[in-house]
């Protein structure tokens, strides 16, 4: 079996309306690896991408540039 057929597991969960997926070797991993992100996410550790929300970069925005210092 190669690489690329080898089963992946997932784990799935939404965060401020949005979904999100993670996957890994086993679900135990995908689980953690969602419950991670999960909190990366709440505490607003997760920067700018590709799927981020305008609200959510103008916040962060302000944030940065206008209310700090």
């Amino acid at each position: 079996m190669s690489v690329e057929n080898k089963p992946r597991y997932r784990s799935t969960f939404r965060h401020e309306g949005k979904r999100y997926e993670t996957t890994g070797k086993s679900q135990k991993e995908a689980d953690q690896k969602a419950a991670l992100k999960q909190e990366k996410l709440k505490c607003g550790e997760i920067g700018i991408s590709s799927n981020m929300t305008v609200k959510r970069w103008a916040e962060e925005w302000l944030e940065t540039c206008c209310r700090t210092g």
